[in-house]
């Protein structure tokens, strides 16, 4: 704006007043009034039109502001006010001719209090308005001072946080609206201040109680008012009600917010009202999921921010609260853009802190989150450095008894987990479990609760993973059974834990292998696709998981619908997750090896399965490059299919060669890769192996052979407990066997023989250090056992020396095969414990 003539520019604030509250935080009308006081003459001598012109405006600006954030133009509009009091006491409004009061040679507690607050809230002048205003109070217990002196307490709690000047002021508040007249002008203020009190106390106890009694000063107020007073009232109101809400979860306080909010925006839209209207749908939001009314708070962020000029410190909230709702809308969309915008808006509202120190850390927060997201999604481990910093400055500045707190612990609690599984530090786990239970100890917000559990169940779900420890699976069942239980059965989130639910029940059959278990992780599964999000990426997980303990059920029966089921729910998957998105390419890898088992079971007739499975790796492949972890999986799926296919052709056919040499690669491809799981791996050789064995290249069968028993026993050290560590070590019987084959037929029957005693070794001495086998045995099968013990001692005896090579071979032909028994007994008797008591 360019600078206009005095008349101008009272007419401009004039303007700005009449269209308050909007019409005095924009841009331009803080411009002319900068203006105009530049352009007042020292007092006495200044024009009282342009005095009056900025006392209204300002006082108008501190209305519509409200305690803090109005602190300055309170002050400036006394100060006007006060310059006008004593030569054109007709200019101030018989409300606050009290306030300034008369002149004198000695400044009295208001004066001090306008002083302090002119100074950015002097902690000095705060003290002696304080002290001053206490005195008159004793001569002259009028409502003004004791306004006064709440609002002096307040800023002295601003300055200070101590707790106690909090609870003084509420006190002398109480005191300004119990003394007021019911028909004094004054009495909305002051009834608006109480409130404002009330709810800035509530953040640290008793705090439905501050709310009930702030929204009932706060009603009375809206009653009250009239003209452009009326919309800060109201919004005060709605504020008040949202706050009721998220302490207590009373829907109806919600809802009645909301409508006081969305009258008051309509009344005037400004950024304080719209950021107001945008918490209370985002707490609806968060209430019932519904993606309308997240949708609806995102614009009037967006209204909010726009409202307001650069570098302007009324924008920090609202661009602060646009940027974590676009945050939450990333959770449904996946889109990176989502994140970005999230980002901008909090970086502008960090720039806007320089004069609202105190929300810094709110927002370091929340930026440092988004930050820990977009590491989740593009790799880039300087964000996650950077978000740790950030999260463990915030939380460690934060007091305990701040509502505040357990979701930064949280926060920081998830961007350790990720640090842990980026580097594997077994500290960041363990902290990150510390900090998760301490949130969830401290939660004082009904609707964080959830989250929270959540959070430390995933947290315990991965402990286990490591350590084995029953403990820590049942904690992680406990803590997101109870995290489902907490939400309104229609939320989005509900489905979230659900689904983590199953995963952690599926995790408990993996190493139990109790068919409850796979059940209770189904039965998870399926509540998750049933109240999911139809159309979202996040759905195609929920039925991928699905396909996969239905998969698992199959594995098990090996008979019944399941894995047709399983088939079905992977075929939804697909069907739900963009081609562009990032778990496109899995959700395909399931597809296809599900395809590839089902023609497996059913044979040549299945080759439609095999068809289909073919152009589902093909474009799961066409998705990523080598770089990408996930296609050695789709590798590996690859070579499964080239396996069977290669089996169902004859070395006549013309394409055998290039199918058998594309499945050795497919596997080669996902055995040599360091990022993928050891189990993967050794599958993919193992693969290898076969198809190689089959088609007659024992070179490389052999050297396949020896990855998969180079790869094994580190596997198995990965198992803690007994039932998942036979598992394993049975498994490496065969492979011991698979391999020994492979030398036999390539003629060096020594290196097999050799193989056979090292992996039989390894195998019994694993056997036997985590369980003595048969002694357990005995009990339950004895003449399993006795036979066990019997080609065991025949095993242990040192082979036969005999120079003549004819004998030789007949010995280590007889000792192979009382090998192969001895296996296939270890094998039977292994299955037998495992379903045994």
């Amino acid at each position: 704006m360019t600078s206009g003539t005095q008349d101008e520019l009272v007419a401009l604030l004039q303007a700005a007043v009449r269209n308050a509250p909007g019409g005095v935080l924009t841009a331009a009308s803080e411009q002319a009034a900068d203006q105009l006081a530049e352009l007042l003459g020292p007092p006495p001598a200044a024009d009282p039109r342009l005095v009056h012109a900025l006392a209204v405006f300002h006082l108008a600006r501190f209305q519509a502001l409200d305690l803090p954030k109005g602190e300055e133009d309170l002050g400036a509009a006394m100060a006007y006010f006060s310059a006008l009091h004593d030569r054109y006491p007709e200019l101030v409004p018989e409300s606050l001719r009290k306030l300034v009061g008369v002149s004198s040679p000695e400044p009295d507690g208001s004066e001090l209090l306008r002083a302090a607050l002119d100074q950015g809230g002097d902690g000095e002048l705060l003290r002696e308005a304080v002290a001053l205003l206490r005195a008159e109070i004793d001569h002259e217990p009028a409502a003004a001072l004791y306004a006064n002196l709440g609002v002096a307490l307040r800023a002295m709690f601003e300055e200070t946080g101590d707790r106690a000047h909090l609870d003084d002021a509420v006190e002398a508040l109480t005191r300004a609206v119990d003394a007021a007249d019911l028909e004094d002008e004054s009495r909305v203020l002051f009834l608006s201040q109480l409130g404002a009190a009330l709810r800035e106390r509530s953040g640290f106890a008793d705090r439905a109680a501050d709310l009930d009694a702030a929204v009932q000063y706060h009603r009375e107020a809206t009653g009250l008012a009239r003209g452009a007073a009326w919309p800060p009232a109201a919004q005060n109101l709605g504020n008040a009600l949202t706050d009721l809400h998220q302490a207590t979860g009373d829907e109806t306080a919600l809802r009645e917010a909301i409508e006081v909010l969305e009258a008051a925006s309509t009344a005037s839209l400004n950024v304080t009202s719209a950021n107001s209207l945008g918490v209370a749908l985002r707490a609806r939001y968060d209430l019932l999921g519904a993606l309308p009314d997240l949708d609806r708070a995102l614009g009037y962020f967006q209204a909010g921010v726009d409202a307001t000029s650069a570098g302007d410190p009324t924008v920090v909230l609202a661009a602060n609260n646009l940027g974590t709702s676009w945050a939450v809308h990333f959770e449904h969309s996946g889109q990176l853009d989502d994140l970005r915008a999230a980002e901008a808006a909090l970086r502008t509202a960090l720039d806007a802190t320089v004069e609202r120190a105190a929300l810094r850390p709110l927002i370091l927060g929340n930026l440092a989150n988004v930050l820990h997201s977009r590491f989740e999604e593009e790799g880039d481990t300087a964000r996650l450095a950077e978000s740790v910093g950030l999260l463990r400055e915030t939380s460690g500045a934060t007091a305990d008894d701040d509502a505040d707190l357990p979701m930064r612990l949280t926060n920081l609690a998830v961007a350790l987990s990720s640090r842990y599984e980026r580097f594997g530090t077994a500290e960041d786990l363990r902290e990150a479990i510390d900090t998760a239970e301490r949130a969830v100890e401290l939660v004082r917000r009904p609707g964080e609760r959830a989250a929270l559990l959540g959070n430390l169940g995933n947290l315990r779900a991965t402990a286990f993973e490591v350590s084995g420890d029953r403990v820590d699976l049942d904690t992680a069942v406990a803590a997101l059974t109870d995290a489902v239980e907490s939400l309104h059965t229609t939320h989005p989130d509900r489905a979230r834990h659900l689904n983590n639910l199953g995963l952690v029940h599926r995790q408990s059959f993996e190493r139990s292998g109790s068919p409850a278990d796979l059940d209770h992780a189904i039965a998870a599964h399926e509540a998750a696709v049933a109240i999911g999000p139809s159309t979202s990426a996040e759905q195609g997980g929920y039925l991928s998981n699905l396909g996969s303990a239905l998969l698992a059920r199959f594995h098990v029966d090996e008979a019944g619908p399941a894995l047709d089921e399983a088939i079905a729910r992977f075929r939804q998957a697909r069907a739900v997750v963009a081609p562009d998105h990032p778990d496109r390419a899995g959700v395909e890898g399931n597809l296809a090896s599900a395809l590839i088992t089902r023609a497996e079971r059913d044979g040549p007739e299945a080759d439609g399965d095999l068809a289909e499975a073919q152009t589902v790796l093909a474009q799961a492949a066409g998705r990523h490059d080598t770089d990408y972890p996930g296609s050695a999986l789709t590798a590996l799926h690859s070579g499964r299919w080239a396996d069977l296919r290669y089996r169902r052709l004859t070395r006549a056919d013309h394409d055998a060669t290039d199918v058998c040499l594309d499945g050795l690669a497919a596997f080669q491809l996902c055995a040599s890769d360091d990022r993928v799981r050891l189990s993967s791996r050794i599958d993919a050789a193992r693969g290898a192996a076969s198809l190689a064995r089959r088609a007659g290249d024992l070179a490389t069968a052999d050297a396949a052979g020896q990855v998969v028993l180079a790869l094994l026993p580190s596997l198995v050290t990965l198992e803690r407990e007994r039932p998942d560590r036979e598992h394993r070590l049975v498994e490496l019987a065969g492979l011991g066997g698979d391999a020994a084959e492979v030398r036999l037929r390539r003629g060096d029957a020594e290196a097999a023989l050799a193989l056979l005693e090292g992996s039989r070794a390894v195998l019994w001495s694993q056997l036997v250090g985590s369980r003595r086998l048969l002694d357990r045995l005995r009990s339950v099968d004895p003449e399993l056992a006795a036979r066990l013990t019997t080609l065991t001692t025949l095993l242990n005896s040192p082979p036969e020396i005999n120079p003549a090579l004819s004998a030789r071979r007949t010995a280590q032909r007889r000792r192979a095969e009382t090998y192969r028994e001895w296996r296939a007994l270890v094998v039977d008797a292994v299955t037998r414990l495992r379903r045994s008591p």
